[in-house]
């Protein structure tokens, strides 16, 4: 039967943010010193373990901002989903949440004690339940239900790590008259996602996915280059992701398409430091951003940088929208989300904001 999870004051998910390094450490010690860890975590090494242990703390920080339940059972299946599938055993998840319980307990005092140990109890709970409703990884949605034989050909290059082949497939894509949005939206995106999804099902390796990534962003250089440069009158747009976030390639794409139909974009990349863009938009004047956030871990940061930005009285009329697969994961809207002016689920839906926005 289906129980929604336990609430969590502010105050709880303050004290829980505030004692997260102690917590993982205490987590990570008691699963290091288990004798049965060859069991629990297969042939990975320790350090895929404590990376899911930081994930694990990221996570449910971020998630108290938004205190949705569906994302946070979501988010459990996809971590038992891709640490199985990498010959973690079941019982590490059980040992794993039981850690934390009793970090929890050595760490934090009540009355925040009790609430984070109900929430952990109904995750443990959670494992013990029959998947009814299979998740979508939470990096990556599924790709696309038929696919084309250039999405074929550009999946295997890429995981063979041949950039000259997939190179050559995009550019023939240019040689057909495509736009570079259909390359970029229609080839290069969803043939990541499954390259995503194979990382999740355990069948390619995190450096055969980082491989697959640096190919795809040498690709992007190379086209961007062969399509006319407009005159940039519509105004000056900043895109960046907030601390944390390492996933770059959408926001990459955005940037690209935006400079096309003719934005004078400032692209800051990956893991923005909040008080580096604050300085930028306030040097910089633009009349709009744009925050991309792909992991879910990401939303408390992406909570604090519209907070912060929104604090700051020379970028009142700032706009902003923001989008990536973290905030379609969510099935409402949070509060904190009022501080955009815009949540475009796709790249075609953020232009036709952002021309709305338009000083041309």
């Amino acid at each position: 039967m289906f129980h929604p999870a336990p609430t969590v004051s502010q105050s709880t998910a303050v004290a829980y943010s505030h004692k997260l390094p102690q917590l993982i450490s205490l987590v990570n010690r008691r699963l290091l010193d288990r004798p049965d860890l060859a069991m629990l975590i297969g042939s990975n090494p320790t350090s895929v373990m404590l990376g899911n242990h930081e994930n694990h703390g990221r996570f449910l920080a971020s998630w108290f901002q938004v205190a949705q339940t569906g994302l946070l059972r979501q988010t459990m299946r996809w971590a038992v989903d891709s640490y199985s599938n990498r010959g973690f055993a079941a019982a590490y998840f059980t040992v794993e949440l039981e850690a934390w319980i009793e970090a929890i307990t050595e760490q934090i005092e009540e009355p925040a004690r009790s609430e984070l140990v109900a929430l952990y109890r109904w995750m443990l709970d959670q494992l013990a339940e029959p998947e009814q409703n299979p998740a979508q990884d939470d990096e990556t949605v599924s790709g696309p239900l038929v696919w084309t034989e250039e999405q074929e050909k550009l999946l295997s290059f890429l995981l063979a790590g041949d950039h000259r082949a997939a190179l050559a497939l995009t550019r023939e894509q240019l040689n057909r008259q495509a736009a570079l949005s259909a390359i970029y939206l229609d080839l290069l995106q969803p043939v990541l996602y499954q390259v995503g999804l194979l990382w999740q099902q355990g069948r390619i390796s995190v450096a055969h996915e980082h491989l697959a990534t640096s190919i795809v962003l040498r690709i992007m250089a190379s086209l961007y280059e062969h399509f006319p440069q407009t005159d940039r009158v519509k105004g000056k747009f900043v895109i960046a992701s907030p601390t944390g976030e390492q996933h770059e390639i959408g926001a990459r794409m955005i940037a690209d398409l935006l400079e096309l139909d003719g934005w004078q974009v400032l692209y800051m990349g990956a893991n923005t430091p909040v008080e580096d863009l604050i300085n930028l938009l306030i040097a910089e004047k633009p009349l709009a951003l744009g925050l991309s956030v792909t992991m879910s871990y990401n939303l408390g940061q992406l909570a604090d940088t519209l907070a912060r930005i929104r604090s700051v009285e020379s970028l009142a009329g700032l706009r902003i929208l923001a989008g990536g697969h973290a905030l379609q994961s969510l099935e409402q809207t949070p509060d904190w989300l009022q501080a955009v002016d815009a949540l475009p689920r796709d790249a075609a839906g953020l232009l036709r904001v952002a021309d709305s926005w338009s000083v041309s």
